[in-house]
C-alpha cells in the first residue's frame, strides 16, 4: 500500500490490550443504529456510557434488521479482526479489518497516537458485550449524510418521525 508523504500506517496484530479502568459490564457502552430516515441506508455506532462515539460501521445497511445482524456478527467475530491505525497529517485514526476489508472505523480523529490506540482498544473491549438500543436515531447532520439539511432530529422505534 502506498501512503502520501507524511502519512504512516500502524498494524496491530492482534489488537494490543491497554488496561481500561472500568469493566465492560458497567461501562454503559451501547450500539445505536442511525440514519437520515428509515428509508435511507442505516449504520451502527458504538457509544460510550456518556454517549460519545467510539466507533462506527464502514458499511451502510438497507434496514434495521440487517444493521442489527451486522452488529451481532461483529460481536461474534470481534477477536478475529485486525486493528490498523493510520496517521494522516497531524492526526490519527483507526480501523478494524476483516481479511483486509474495513468493517469498523473510529468515530473521529485523534491528536495523539496513544489516544487513538486507547480508543481502538476500548472499542474492542466494549463492543463484544454492548447491547443494541431498540430505537433508531434519525438526523440530517452533515457528518451522517450530505444533502438532507434542515430535517431536524428524531428518535423512532419502527417508523419515521418528522
Amino acid at each position: 500500500m502506498s501512503l502520501p508523504r507524511g502519512d504512516s500506517l500502524t498494524v496491530l496484530r492482534p489488537v494490543e490490550s491497554i488496561p481500561v479502568m472500568t469493566s465492560a459490564v458497567s461501562s454503559g457502552a451501547h450500539f445505536q443504529i442511525f440514519g437520515v430516515s428509515l428509508r435511507s441506508p442505516l449504520r451502527w455506532r458504538l457509544l460510550s456510557g456518556n454517549n460519545r462515539e467510539i466507533g462506527r460501521s464502514v458499511a451502510e445497511f438497507p434496514d434495521t434488521n440487517t444493521c442489527s445482524a451486522a452488529v451481532e456478527a461483529l460481536q461474534a467475530g470481534i477477536d478475529d479482526l485486525e486493528g490498523v491505525m493510520r496517521r494522516v497529517g497531524h492526526e490519527w485514526t483507526w480501523q478494524l479489518l476483516d481479511s483486509g476489508v474495513p468493517v469498523v472505523m473510529s468515530g473521529h480523529n485523534y491528536d495523539r497516537r496513544i489516544r487513538c490506540e486507547r480508543a481502538l482498544t476500548l472499542f474492542v473491549q466494549r463492543a463484544g458485550h454492548a447491547p443494541t438500543t431498540a430505537n433508531v436515531m434519525l438526523s440530517a447532520a452533515r457528518r451522517w449524510s450530505a444533502g438532507a439539511a434542515g430535517r431536524g432530529l428524531a428518535i423512532v422505534s419502527g417508523r419515521e418521525s418528522p
